[in-house]
């Protein structure tokens, strides 16, 4: 469990220094993500089968479609999600202007055990 705590640690300071707040390096996380997915996707489907009974088809349609396609997803849309909003101020906050700009929340970490027998 240290060593979890620890990874996390390091991956909270990464994010709070801003070092994946840009378009390219989100970019870059995705393409790095569904590569390597797409490199284990044999190892990852004969997971699904000897610990949920999945058959190929059944893997790779349920799990590593739906993947693929919110990746393909993200890096179609990223770039309009980011984007800042202008938005419109009271009477009183004029000649102000106003703006909405979209940033991460941060980090998680989410563990679970599963026991489908």
């Amino acid at each position: 469990m240290e060593d979890l705590e620890r990874i996390f640690k390091h991956q909270k300071d990464y994010f709070d220094q801003g070092n994946t707040l840009s378009y390219s390096f989100r970019i870059k996380a995705l393409n790095n993500l569904k590569n390597s997915i797409k490199k284990y996707e044999n190892e990852i489907i004969t997971a699904l089968n000897q610990d949920l009974g999945k058959s190929e088809f059944e893997a790779y349609t349920n799990e590593l479609l739906v993947i693929y396609l919110e990746i393909k997803h993200t890096l179609r849309n990223l770039k309009k999600w980011m984007k800042s909003e202008n938005i419109f101020l009271e009477i009183f906050l004029q000649p102000g202007s106003g703006k909405i700009h979209y940033e991460p929340y941060g980090n998680f970490y989410k563990n679970h055990i599963y026991n489908f027998n």
